[in-house]
């Protein structure tokens, strides 16, 4: 059987780009990866890395992050290589990345703001509608809907029953994984984690966990629904 290609990673401060000067007059750089695959290489930004004066600054501020960054670096290369092989093209691994690396909890909490965005233009008063900020990344969609159901009057009577559907279930998925979102060491699931299938899996457990091995509606429902959202997203990077 023919060996597999070597992948390997190598974390650097991209001192190329401009700096931006941090808290006690540093300058800092953003952190990146070098990647090195069947002797072609790529350069990605890590999406979680923030700026740093030094490497070593990395680990001293939040250990777990490099041991993540590069777990999601080499599942993307392990799901990428299993699928194109030796001719994997390393250029717009970069773009990819971005996506794989994102949480599923960010994912359909993102989908159900936007949602609720379309959803709310026949909500009354209508001169509230432009107040609520769905983009900021950090605001979860529960928040949004709460101040949404604050600010209008009928909001709870236009949402409609699949949407209401939709709600719940991310209610569940937030409480099935309260543990990991709340954690500080990126064990939270990501989207490489779901289309590898070994998140499909974990999650396939624990709904029939949940609501038992014989309740194959309810079950079917979520993994479908999570999958049309990942799916959705990674159409732009196919």
């Amino acid at each position: 059987m023919k060996k597999p290609k070597k992948i390997t990673t190598k974390f650097f401060l991209n001192t190329l780009l401009n700096p931006v000067e941090l808290p006690g007059g540093d300058w800092g750089y953003p952190l990146y990866v070098q990647i090195t695959f069947n002797r072609k290489n790529t350069q990605i930004k890590c999406f979680y890395g923030k700026y740093y004066s030094q490497l070593d600054q990395v680990s001293a501020t939040d250990p777990y992050l490099l041991p993540f960054e590069e777990r999601n670096f080499r599942k993307m290369m392990n799901f990428e290589v299993e699928k194109q092989g030796d001719l994997l093209d390393m250029v717009g691994l970069g773009k990819k990345y971005e996506k794989y690396c994102t949480s599923i909890h960010l994912l359909f909490s993102n989908y159900l703001k936007a949602r609720l965005q379309s959803e709310i233009i026949r909500a009354e008063p209508k001169k509230f509608a432009e107040v609520l900020d769905y983009q900021k990344p950090k605001v979860d969609f529960f928040t949004i809907l709460d101040a949404a159901i604050r600010l209008f009057d009928n909001v709870e009577l236009i949402i409609s029953e699949d949407f209401q559907q939709e709600i719940e279930m991310y209610r569940l998925y937030c409480a099935l994984y309260r543990a990991e979102l709340q954690a500080r060491d990126y064990s939270f699931p990501t989207v490489i984690d779901w289309i590898n299938g070994t998140h499909y899996e974990a999650l396939g457990e624990k709904l029939a966990q949940h609501f038992g091995d014989g309740a194959h509606e309810p079950i079917g429902k979520m993994m479908q629904t999570i999958n049309r959202i990942v799916f959705h997203k990674l159409e732009s990077v196919s």
